[in-house]
């Protein structure tokens, strides 16, 4: 609860600073905001393990790398530049791109392992669930369309605010195409080893996702 509530807080006002005061001054701040999300993520954590470890690593590496290719190639989403605002780059891409690539797809796979449980409940004494086999797919195909739309969301409201920007001001349907199947790779690995619901990272991504409408 304390770190849902010091997210919104902190979504919140920086928000209203962005809109209604000193708009350069709180997107300096983004970084900072960044990782204090990121580590509000750890804190929360419902279980601490050298998977969970790994799947950060992996999220990292394949976002970072996705990126990279993306920005010197055009060919994955299409083309885009990043501006200064989210810190340190390398190769074109800031650092903490990979971490937001952890942050979104993680934060979507948990809220539709969630959905999963609620709309598709253990069965009778055995504790099965219907199409059990089935739910691991499920799982990844829906966190990979719930990160999508939240990319759907974030993209204006990032480009208003000089996250990135596009050629021609325009962005291109194959960057959607591409979120969907790097979020799929992520995912995937996830659900190799599954893990407790983690209702902060739910809670994370709801925030955000109202943040960048607010933004938009």
């Amino acid at each position: 609860m304390t770190a849902t509530v010091l997210a919104m807080v902190m979504h919140l006002t920086g928000a209203l600073g962005i809109l209604f005061w000193r708009r350069d001054w709180f997107l300096m701040l983004t970084p900072f905001n960044l990782l204090v999300m990121f580590f509000l993520l750890i804190w929360t954590l419902p279980e601490k393990n050298n998977k969970l470890y790994s799947l950060m690593i992996s999220a990292f590496i394949i976002g970072t790398g996705t990126e990279m290719i993306g920005v010197k190639t055009g060919f994955l989403f299409g083309q885009y530049e990043y501006g200064n605002v989210l810190g340190v780059k390398i190769n074109g891409v800031p650092l903490l791109i990979g971490i937001n690539w952890f942050i979104v797809v993680y934060a979507s796979g948990m809220l539709a392992q969630k959905l999963r449980q609620l709309f598709n409940p253990p069965c009778g004494t055995t504790g099965q669930h219907a199409f059990s086999k089935w739910l691991g797919t499920s799982v990844i195909i829906d966190g990979a369309v719930i990160a999508t739309v939240f990319d759907l969301l974030m993209e204006p409201a990032a480009v208003r605010l000089g996250f990135w920007s596009w050629q021609n001001g325009t962005i291109p349907l194959m960057n959607y195409l591409s979120w969907f199947m790097v979020s799929v790779v992520i995912l995937f690995l996830m659900q190799k080893t599954p893990f407790k619901i983690h209702q902060f990272a739910i809670n994370l991504l709801v925030i955000e996702a109202i943040f960048f409408l607010a933004i938009h």
